[in-house]
């Protein structure tokens, strides 16, 4: 059975002095090896941040061309790509950092390890907490 899915959707955030955005597109209908992928890309410009995603595609090519394709400002990256499991991105002050794992618990465990312990002489405070920005997994993560 093939699922056909399709899902748009945008979700303002606001953060501390940062606001931001997520798009997204879910299609259900795995590769030619059976396996689902996903990835998620972000822009940021002017103190204004996006997220925008992609799940459940044939292969990386098609779901990176479908998450970039939500790109309003022209400055987009994909920061994870995953399959078979989940994605995160993570924020710490203006700093946008993916990661991926089998299941959401481990992408997003994963995305707030991507940024590396701060130097203690640059700690001011409150600047260097990371929190979950968005995470997506493909229909069949663990």
């Amino acid at each position: 059975m093939v699922l056909a899915h399709k899902a748009f959707g945008v979700v303002a955030i606001l953060a501390a002095a940062a606001g931001g955005s997520v798009a997204g597109v879910a299609d259900a209908e795995p590769g030619a090896d059976g396996r689902l992928y996903g990835s998620l890309a972000t822009e940021s410009i002017g103190g204004v941040w996006r997220v925008m995603w992609a799940v459940d595609r044939a292969g990386w090519g098609e779901s990176d061309d479908a998450a970039l394709q939500h790109c309003r400002f022209g400055r987009c990256v994909v920061v994870a790509r995953f399959v078979d499991g989940c994605g995160s991105v993570a924020r710490r002050g203006s700093q946008l950092l993916g990661g991926v794992g089998g299941t959401r618990e481990e992408a997003e465990s994963a995305a707030m390890n991507a940024f590396a312990a701060p130097d203690v002489g640059s700690i001011s405070a409150g600047s260097q907490n990371v929190l979950i920005v968005h995470t997506e997994c493909t229909a069949n993560a663990g």
